[in-house]
């Protein structure tokens, strides 16, 4: 049986409920208002999103496997908040793209990424 785990601190679940609120809510607005609206071009920014998300995963992961079993409330929150940052600016990559060519799948497979990061990565779990 696992030991309950100490309750997270309620700042950081502050920032990151409205980190991930703000990228879904954004990501209705370009869902709703810019799908087949763009040029349909740019097909280097199509890629750039993707390797994008590719890159965040890793890099999530790579920040998280820094914060060892000693570390203070400080490094959990600024490590926490640098993950969330990443998550969320691969979605904005995402939905720009979405902008930019008209293309809803760039929006949608971004923000899946960025909001399964920010799940996977939340505040209870970091410590």
């Amino acid at each position: 049986m696992r030991p309950p785990r100490p309750e997270a601190d309620p700042v950081l679940k502050l920032i990151h409920a409205t980190m991930l609120g703000g990228t879904v809510a954004f990501f209705l607005v370009v869902f709703f208002l810019f799908r087949g609206e763009g040029d349909g071009g740019s097909t280097v920014l199509r890629w750039a999103w993707l390797a994008a998300a590719i890159g965040a995963v890793f890099f999530a992961g790579f920040l998280r496997g820094r914060l060892g079993p000693g570390a203070d409330g400080g490094q959990v929150r600024s490590t926490g908040v640098m993950i969330w940052a990443v998550a969320e600016g691969v979605a904005l990559l995402g939905m720009v793209t979405t902008i930019v060519t008209g293309d809803v799948s760039a929006a949608i497979g971004a923000t899946v990424i960025g909001v399964f990061l920010m799940l996977y990565h939340r505040p209870s779990e970091l410590d």
